[in-house]
Formats: C-alpha cells, structure tokens, sequence
C-alpha cells in the first residue's frame, strides 16, 4: 500500500475531499457552487477547506466564487490521484486535520457624529466598519454587537444592533440626543458573537467626548481598528 505524501496528509479531509473532486471532474477549475454539491461539504466545510488549499499555494480564485488549481496545485492532484490508483478505496485516507490556531483579521472602525451635539436635538450617528484590505479577506461573515451609550445623554439608555461584516464596507445608523450638560460622551464597544455568544477575545472599543451647544457641528470621523476572529476557521 502506498502512503499518501506528506503534504496531503497535512490537508484538513475536506481539502482532500476539494481535490479529488477536481480529479473526477476533469476541470482545473469550478464554481464554489459546484464544488459544494460535487463533494457534498457544508457551506462552512468548502470555506475552511479552500481558504487551507488557497494559502497552501495550490488553489487561486478567479472571478466570482471560481476556483483554480495553479501548476502547484495540479502537481498535488496528480500525486493525489497516483495514491488512490494504488490504494484500495477502504483503505484511503482523506487527510488529516491538525489544531490551528485561530485567524485574526484586522478591521477599522469608524464612529462619524457632530463635532458639536445640540442640546436636546436628536442626531444621526454612524457606525461603519471600512473595507478589508488584501491580506485579511475573508470567506464566511463575522457576526458583530454595536453597542453604543450616550453619557450625559438626555437618556443613557443602550442602543444595541449586530450586523454582519465579511470584505466590504457595512455601516449602522443610530439615533443619539445630548442632555442639558456641556460635554457628553459617546462610548462604542464592538464584539464579535457566534451562535449568540460574545467572543470576548475579539472585542475593542472607544468613547469621544463631544462639547454640547445650541446648534450641531459639521460632522467629524474617528476610528479604532479591532481583530476580529475568522470564522472560517472556527
């Protein structure tokens, strides 16, 4: 029985599973779509796999959700296939999976609001998370909480919303309104939840004092950037 090569068996099984599928299908390279259903890998399965076969150096996309064996990657199938041509099905391995450890991606964050808050006047503020840029894309959304608290506000109540960020721009609008106080605070705190649950280890946060008067200021931006954790590799 022949071994599979070392490089493969440091595949995760459903990268295995990604090349032998190109083997059987003949192509270099396919939709995610069709990829999915050809090797019957859940929606989370394909992106853990084919972000381990991008950064492996043996798989580039090309255009929208197209996949492509490079020469490296082609080099990898064709001592896929030789293994399998030489070892009995019920005794084929699919790879093996080794802990990882998690993938953090920076965003910036980026609270636009009035240089002055009128007094008792409600405003517009918005939250937006900028673009990611080449080195920290990512191929499933990040769940993210924005909670935002008015200090001095004529109610401090907890404006609370999640949203959804993968690789390009998203912003949230929130309502805020100053007391009668000549300084209020808007304080942000930004975290990452999965299934529900806070990760606490991919949160960050800001707070800006603003001055309060009769008439609102022209808008200013201020920004933080936070790591948030790649949920393909969760």
């Amino acid at each position: 029985m022949m071994e599979m090569p070392y490089n493969l068996r440091t595949l995760p099984p459903e990268a295995v599973d990604i090349l032998r599928f190109y083997g059987s299908n003949g192509a270099a390279s396919a939709h995610a779509d069709d990829i999915i259903v050809g090797t019957g890998l859940s929606d989370r399965g394909f992106g853990k796999a084919i972000r381990r076969l991008v950064t492996k150096g043996l798989v580039v996309m090309d255009g929208d959700q197209v996949y492509r064996l490079n020469d490296n990657g082609r080099k990898a199938l064709a001592e896929l296939l030789e293994y399998d041509l030489m070892t009995p099905p019920e005794e084929r391995s699919r790879g093996m999976e080794r802990e990882i450890e998690p993938r953090f991606v920076k965003r910036r964050v980026i609270v636009a609001a009035p240089q002055t808050l009128p007094v008792q006047q409600p405003v517009t503020v918005v939250v937006g998370v900028d673009e990611a840029d080449e080195d920290d894309l990512v191929m499933l959304p990040m769940h993210l909480t924005l909670r935002l608290t008015t200090l001095h506000g004529d109610s401090n109540a907890l404006l609370d919303t999640e949203i959804s960020v993968e690789n390009r721009p998203v912003q949230h609008t929130f309502e805020v309104t100053a007391g009668r106080y000549t300084q209020a605070r808007l304080r942000l705190q930004v975290c990452q939840s999965e299934n529900g649950e806070i990760d606490e280890s991919a949160c960050g946060g800001m707070a800006v004092d603003f001055p309060v008067g009769e008439i609102a200021g022209d808008y200013a931006a201020y920004g933080i950037e936070v790591m948030l954790k790649d949920t393909t590799e969760i």
